[in-house]
């Protein structure tokens, strides 16, 4: 018998977050629901749940956040189990039909730990993992101040210290396996001349054992083709 499982990506703005959950998607884990619409910035679209990360912008824009403005401290985050968006969640989790799902949005590891609670409780025997991609900070900045002109370079560069805080905190609390891939944007978009960097590699390869999928057709370059194929175009 398959277990479900779902895996969680997070991670801060301009990280690669869209470009990992892509891969995981080439690798066998289905989207749940609905994309945004394409953008100059993302011409493949975010690989999100729209409604999901709706609903999460929906929680913050309550308490008067905005994407670029929630801390870790924030009080208002402890209101996060009686959420919509929490609620969201555990209704498609219980409607499924996937073996594995992957769900994206940069902002889950503020809330990650009471998802993970709220999923330990309603769905034992759930398998659970979370992928985070990491960038050089001052890559990450200098890709938000291209897109948010508007936003002062102080208040950016405040949001990305944040999520040091935030990485801590999933080092430090969370329960079910995390999966770091270092560096990701930069190595991933190399991937069509240089292959895939074995550290990444033996990264993808954990999680999938994990979610008991098949890990040969990584190995053997077929996820990459349609990696390159699908998404580097």
């Amino acid at each position: 018998m398959v277990r479900r499982g779902i895996c969680f990506v997070a991670g801060c703005h301009h990280s690669g977050t869209s470009l990992l959950t892509a891969f995981l998607n080439c690798c066998g884990f289905e989207l749940t629901g609905k994309d945004f619409s394409a953008t100059k910035s993302h011409p493949r679209g975010y690989f999100e749940n729209a409604n999901l990360t709706t609903e999460l912008a929906k929680f913050f824009w309550k308490h008067k956040k905005s994407w670029y403005e929630v801390r870790l401290n924030d009080e208002f985050l402890k209101q996060y189990p009686s959420s919509q968006h929490l609620q969201l969640l555990l209704k498609l989790i219980k409607t499924l039909d996937a073996d594995n799902v992957v769900i994206k949005d940069p902002r889950l590891g503020f809330v990650l730990g009471y998802i993970i609670e709220a999923l330990e409780q309603e769905f034992p025997s759930l398998v659970v993992t979370v992928a985070i991609p990491t960038r050089k900070k001052e890559d990450i900045i200098a890709s938000l101040e291209r897109e948010y002109p508007t936003l002062s370079k102080d208040i950016i560069k405040e949001m990305v210290d944040e999520y040091d805080k935030v990485f801590q905190y999933i080092k430090n609390n969370i329960s079910v396996p995390v999966l770091w891939f270092d560096n990701f944007k930069d190595k991933i978009l190399k991937i069509k001349r240089e292959g895939i960097p074995e550290d990444l590699l033996i990264q993808f390869c954990r999680l999938l054992e994990h979610h008991n999928i098949n890990t040969k057709d990584i190995i053997e370059g077929k996820v990459i083709k349609k990696f390159i194929k699908y998404v580097l175009v």
